[in-house]
């Protein structure tokens, strides 16, 4: 069984999606929550239902083979980094920390992680993921069949799509760049 990739770009009521596996993208996608509210409750549940669309085309998929990378938001020192108020970062922090805790008790054998920006995109721009992504030829860009696979969300929101895809993307290429690792190692990330 080939391990499956999920990167999750969560936002306060939507996230970015992405499911993909050794071979390419198996699907991404926008998912929103029903409610205008702060740190809405469901947006753990739009999260899972993302995660099982974005990974429909592998039906048979066991958790155990299943590695899910959340990023988080990195706030010190009273600086938030990027553009975003501390405030509305720590209400992104929330966000993540129900995402995680309703994926790992909805698919205990999972491998949930929370990963830092710092961690897998570094300083990279979320403009150029997307150059990169789209408008290059494999294997740093998607392939036509990859990229068909995209559902894409209104202009505005469309960065979480594509941190969704990198940040996946970055998951399965892990291994192979730390052949000494297993997916244990996810963990202490």
């Amino acid at each position: 069984m080939t391990t499956v990739y999920v990167g999750i770009d969560p936002g306060v009521h939507a996230c970015g999606i992405a499911a993909c596996d050794k071979y390419g993208l198996l699907g991404a996608l926008w998912a929103r929550t029903d409610t205008k509210e702060a740190l809405a409750p469901d947006i753990a549940q739009a999260a899972m239902h993302g995660l099982r669309i974005a990974t429909q085309t592998r039906p048979s998929i066991r958790q155990s083979d299943i590695v899910v990378g959340i990023e988080f938001p990195e706030v010190t020192r009273d600086r938030a980094r990027g553009e975003a108020k501390t405030e509305d970062l720590l209400d992104l922090c929330f966000a993540v920390g129900r995402i995680a805790e309703y994926i790992q008790g909805r698919m205990p054998e999972a491998h949930v992680m929370r990963l830092q920006v710092s961690t897998w995109k570094h300083n990279v721009k979320t403009e150029v993921l997307e150059r990169r992504l789209l408008h290059m030829t494999p294997p740093n860009g998607l392939a036509p069949g990859e990229a068909s696979s995209i559902t894409w969300p209104a202009p505005s929101y469309r960065h979480n799509v594509v941190d969704a895809i990198a940040l996946a993307r970055w998951l399965s290429a892990w291994p192979g760049k730390n052949p000494s690792k297993n997916l244990n190692d996810f963990g202490r990330l």
